[in-house]
């Protein structure tokens, strides 16, 4: 396996310096076990199911110190070379609740050029969770209803990541005008409004079921 070779000299200083070598092949066997593990689990895996497979937590945190693992969060760690790792499917691993919203759901959408300083991921309001470390994350509080609303999954490398569809982006764009900008929302909402798959309709569907249709209706009619 492409991955197990790139680390192999990682590897063979995580053992003992010890001259047996029959312990140093045992080690490395160990380790590669972990590494070919992960790998076919899309190069990710939680400390508990790699505990039942008989890897000891010092053997993940060796490989954390030698660059060869990463670890997310308290027990969730990714292969650091994986060839299907993005930031985006690290965060949905390590929060696996959270929905890409907002600036992050724009970028993921590719409308508009405004990129926001930080993740920006929504969460139900009885929701309650750990934050990964790195990168920047910015939590929104969302009611159920507008949690639930216009969620997609998105293919990203080895998994897959959940985000809101377009319409539900620009909506909570809207509705989170004050907090994020206005003239980041209006430059959301015109760029929405040049892409040729835009769904007006469902937008004001949207708008209606969030009960914001009016000030929707009187953005739209301003920007058209």
């Amino acid at each position: 396996m492409t991955i197990c070779k790139n680390i192999k000299n990682n590897i063979a200083g995580l053992v003992s310096c010890s001259s047996d070598s029959g312990k140093t092949d045992a080690g490395y066997g160990i380790q590669k076990k972990i590494i070919s593990f992960m790998a076919a689990e899309g190069g990710y895996a939680k400390a508990k199911t790699l505990r039942d497979e008989g890897v000891h937590s010092s053997q993940l945190s060796a490989l954390v110190k030698a660059g060869v693992l990463v670890r997310l969060k308290r027990g969730l760690y990714a292969l650091a070379n994986g060839t299907e790792r993005s930031e985006l499917l690290d965060i949905q691993k390590a929060i696996p609740g959270g929905i890409f919203c907002l600036g992050t759901a724009l970028s993921i959408h590719g409308i508009g050029t405004w990129e926001p300083p930080e993740i920006q991921l929504a969460i139900r309001r009885d929701y309650r969770i750990a934050i990964p470390e790195s990168p920047p994350i910015r939590l929104f509080s969302f009611s159920k209803a507008r949690f639930e609303l216009g969620i997609i999954e998105k293919s990203v490398g080895a998994g897959t990541i959940r985000v809101y569809d377009r319409e539900k982006t620009i909506c909570d764009i809207i509705r989170f005008r004050n907090a994020l900008g206005m003239d980041i929302a209006m430059e959301a909402l015109r760029a929405y409004l040049q892409e040729h798959s835009r769904n007006i309709p469902q937008l004001l569907e949207y708008s209606k079921l969030l009960r914001m249709e009016g000030s929707m209706r009187g953005y739209l009619e301003a920007l058209v």
